[in-house]
């Protein structure tokens, strides 16, 4: 079982600039006032959720609708080095994760430069988590309010739609701190919640 706090000391990250990710994502600057806004993420990604197939995509929904308490939203893109290194350790906290806990789900948001791009990097990666359709995270206020200033970027938002951690520190506004923040974050939440899952990491 995958130790996070190993994990964080495997890979260091920097991210892409702010310009890229403000350019493709079209990130949403909160109105005065609406910093503690809560976010629902599970009704705004109803029809917005997509799956490779093989050499298309096919539309896609919460495996666990309506029982997700906790969504890592992952904003990243094939042609950042730093997304591609992080990517893989995503990947295997997730299907470690997800053998014991079925109450959270990432959400993959590409910045990549097309949709064929996009395809091949979740191909490519083999990434087991369902993806904004490309181009629609414009459509949707909440997930632009969580993109940060560059890649990759991780936040951990509950069912409430309380912004939990974020590669951006508190409120996703602060200084770079890495991706693997969130994940920390949730891992100290699902091991509180299952006391079992403690043992089987050895932490």
């Amino acid at each position: 079982m995958l130790r996070v706090l190993a994990l964080c000391s495997a890979i260091a990250l920097s991210p892409a600039s702010a310009d890229d990710v403000e350019t493709t994502l079209g990130v949403l600057k909160p109105a005065r006032g609406q910093g503690a806004q809560r976010l629902d993420l599970a009704r705004d990604l109803t029809n917005k959720l997509v799956r490779p197939d093989g050499k298309r995509f096919k539309p896609a929904r919460l495996e666990s609708a309506g029982k997700v308490d906790y969504f890592l939203v992952y904003f990243g893109a094939h042609w950042c080095p730093n997304s591609k290194k992080f990517t893989p350790k995503l990947t295997q906290f997730y299907r470690e994760q997800r053998g014991a806990h079925r109450n959270f789900e990432v959400i993959f948001v590409s910045a990549d430069k097309d949709q064929d791009a996009m395809l091949d990097y979740m191909t490519g990666y083999r990434m087991p988590w369902p993806a904004v359709r490309f181009a629609a995270h414009k459509e949707i206020a909440s997930i632009r309010s969580l993109a940060g200033r560059g890649y990759p970027c991780v936040a951990l938002v509950n069912a409430k739609g309380e912004l939990l951690a974020h590669s951006y520190g508190e409120g996703g506004k602060g200084n770079y701190v890495g991706p693997l923040k969130p994940l920390e974050k949730l891992q100290e939440i699902l091991d509180q919640a299952d006391p079992r899952s403690v043992a089987r990491t050895g932490r």
